[in-house]
Formats: C-alpha cells, sequence, structure tokens
C-alpha cells in the first residue's frame, strides 16, 4: 500500500534530527584505555528513544548515526577535512560500535523484552553496550584486550551507563512526561493513545467502526444476560467512546 507522500516526508525529518540529536550527544564522551577509544552519550539518547517512541525508525536512525559519529570523530580528531579513506580508517571502530549496539538492541527488544519483566529491559540495554565496546575494543588493539582488567571495565561502562538510561526512563514514565511520538497522516492521538481515523473529514474509519460494532454488541449481548452492572458500564462506555472515534 503506498503511503501519504507528506507521511513520508514527515518520516524521513524524523528520521533525520532523531540522527542528528545521537550524533550530537556522541560528542559528551570520555577517553578510556586508548587515545582513540572513547566511551559516549549517543547511545544513552538512542535507548531512550527506541523506549519511547512508537514510530522510532531504529535501523535508519542506526545507520546515519554511526556514519555522522563516524565523520565527526575523524574530522575533529585531526583537525582538518579528510578524504573519505581517511575518514574511514579512522572512525570505522565508532562506525562498528553504532552498528552493533543498533543491531542487537533492535532484536532484543524486539524479540526478548517483555513489559512484564522487567529484568529483560536490563539485558536489552546491557548486552548491546558490552558487545559493541567489545568489538570497536577488539579492532582497536586486537588481542591486547583480552586481559581480565579490561574486560571488567567493559563490564562497568555497560552497566552504569544501562542504570543511566534505566535511570532517565523510569523518571519520565513516573512523572508522566508525556512524550510525542512520530506524526503520522490518517492518526489522532486521543488520551496518549493512537487511533487511526480517515483522511477526510465526516467519514468513517472502517477498522474503528467495526471496532464498535462489536463493543456495542458485546454491551447488548451483557445487558441481555443481566450481568454485573460494573461490567455492563464499562462495555457502555467503551462502545462510545470507539463510535465516537470511528467518526472524525
Amino acid at each position: 500500500m503506498n503511503g501519504d507522500p507528506s507521511n513520508k516526508k514527515n518520516q524521513f525529518i524524523y528520521t533525520l534530527f532523531y540522527s542528528v540529536l545521537v550524533v550530537l550527544t556522541a560528542q559528551i564522551n570520555v577517553h578510556l584505555f586508548t587515545r582513540n577509544f572513547v566511551a559516549s552519550a549517543g547511545v544513552i539518547v538512542f535507548a531512550l528513544l527506541m523506549l519511547l517512541l512508537d514510530e522510532f525508525a531504529a535501523m535508519p536512525v542506526m545507520f546515519l548515526s554511526a556514519t555522522g559519529v563516524m565523520v565527526t570523530r575523524s574530522i575533529a580528531g585531526a583537525g582538518k577535512v579528510l578524504t573519505s579513506a581517511e575518514i574511514w580508517k579512522t572512525g570505522m571502530p565508532e562506525f562498528v560500535f553504532y552498528i552493533v549496539f543498533g543491531v542487537v538492541i533492535y532484536l532484543l527488544y524486539n524479540y526478548v523484552y517483555s513489559e512484564g519483566r522487567s529484568w529483560t529491559l536490563f539485558i536489552v540495554l546491557f548486552v548491546p553496550d558490552f558487545a559493541a565496546n567489545l568489538a570497536e575494543l577488539y579492532i582497536r588493539i586486537g588481542s591486547e584486550m583480552g586481559n581480565a582488567s579490561t574486560i571488567f571495565a567493559l563490564l562497568l561502562i555497560a552497566f552504569v551507563r544501562t542504570a543511566i538510561i534505566l535511570a532517565i526512563y523510569r523518571v519520565i514514565l513516573r512523572y508522566g512526561i508525556r512524550i510525542t511520538r512520530m506524526p503520522r497522516s490518517g492518526v489522532e492521538v486521543v488520551d496518549g493513545k493512537a487511533y487511526k481515523v480517515n483522511a477526510n473529514a465526516g467519514e468513517v474509519d472502517e477498522s474503528m467502526s467495526d471496532a464498535a460494532e462489536t463493543a456495542r454488541a458485546l454491551y447488548n449481548k451483557l445487558s441481555a444476560s443481566k450481568a454485573p452492572s460494573e461490567l455492563t458500564e464499562r462495555a457502555q462506555a467503551l462502545a462510545e467512546e470507539l463510535e465516537n472515534i470511528s467518526v472524525k
């Protein structure tokens, strides 16, 4: 199904904006182990965006961020304009870090994370951080990274950064800071929830109309069967809400 051109444009703008945000925050870093190895705040922002935004295009943002960090770090380190080959040679470890982090966190978030099990969120955040740092450091110093103190330091970095992400995430949820989800054509936000509506005012969205009919049928059956009044009232309220939403 072909999407609305304006919707695609909005998605591109938001994707570019999120990528720039990650690249900028990646400049906040601490140098570790070698002159070029750094632990940055960019991954903190990337992880939070993934957790908070339904319409976060993880893979495009990951690739654009990896490229942006590679270019900016290479040029900043050299203090001059570099050729593409020089940028790749200098910044490739950074690029690999963000690619590994993005791919691993994307897979874990989609196939391991469960809202009913809080410990899975720690795994989703900790494992990608450690794996990405491991990959980057191996590229930089090779077999020299295999000592216990270095591995412990990587584990500590992953743990601290995971703790920071979790703390920020919990604060946002606790105090109800509303995150504006990426707008899509044909989507209306009602009480923090997104509902699909027809783009033409006054028309009925078929999916919402069907849901309204189902809710109304449920209410009628509950009324006929003399179900508890509280349950019947909830079914009626749901049916009325869906009927109102289905008509734009």
